[in-house]
């Protein structure tokens, strides 16, 4: 989970449309009614995104240092494909991000490819980067399978490498989510990731926001960036503006 060009990272970047259910009502034990609170299937979204891809369209904007960002373009995410990581089985996800910028009067085109490495089991194994970097995920505790708003915790460690040789550590990241409030039958995840280099300085950061809906289908809202840097500091945020077909929760 690396941000690249865009700052933002790519895994899982774009579950595709929400759908509603809802909680039941129940009784406490003073014979009030109360809400059940929804629950959300993080796991299932997840699914749906390895194994069916996404497309949509984005806006940039932000600074870089004092100077205005701004642009639009594409974010997309292939369908899984079978390969080996770390000479194990996984899905292989192709993510690539292309974006007409302006900056500072001038214009241009960023860009951004990158390899996710998924389990059979959906989780998180790697990534390899369109540079050379290349990150294995030393710990996973899983994604949620019932999260409800206020839900938070550390998903995963990973170790950042200057490339597939690994003879080289430059750096490690956290993987963090937190739940967010929005409707009645859809939440907020929000998937936070802070990489740092052997020193432990901030090497980037980054926050995507997901909304999720009670039945596992979810849709990007947005993604930010942040990477210091003694000259200009690097701020930048992209929306989704619109989606693929939504992505459907697997079938039971």
């Amino acid at each position: 989970m690396k941000t690249k060009i865009l700052l933002v990272a790519l895994v899982a970047s774009l579950l595709a449309a929400c759908g509603g259910g809802g909680g039941e009502g129940e009784v406490n034990s003073l014979g009030n009614a109360t809400v059940q609170q929804a629950t959300f299937p993080i796991d299932t979204a997840i699914k749906s995104l390895v194994t069916n891809g996404y497309a949509t369209s984005v806006t940039l904007s932000g600074k870089i240092g004092e100077f205005a960002v701004s642009g639009s373009g594409t974010s997309s995410s292939a369908a899984a494909t079978a390969t080996q990581f770390e000479g194990q089985p996984a899905f292989d996800i192709l993510d690539n991000v292309t974006l007409n910028a302006t900056f500072n009067g001038t214009s241009d085109v960023m860009s951004s490819v990158s390899h996710q490495f998924f389990s059979h089991a959906y989780a998180p194994l790697g990534q390899l980067d369109d540079d050379g970097t290349y990150y294995v995920v030393t710990s996973f505790s899983g994604w949620p399978t019932a999260a409800k708003v206020g839900d938070s915790g550390v998903l995963s460690a990973t170790t950042v490498y200057s490339d597939a040789s690994k003879s080289s550590v430059t750096g490690k990241q956290t993987l963090k989510y937190v739940i967010e409030a929005d409707g009645a039958n859809t939440a907020i995840l929000v998937l936070s990731t802070v990489q740092t280099d052997t020193a432990n300085n901030l090497v980037e950061k980054s926050d995507l926001r997901y909304r999720v809906g009670v039945d596992g289908t979810a849709s990007f809202v947005s993604a930010h960036g942040f990477v210091p840097d003694p000259t200009a500091d690097i701020d930048l945020t992209y929306l989704a503006i619109s989606s693929s077909a939504p992505v459907p929760g697997p079938t039971p």
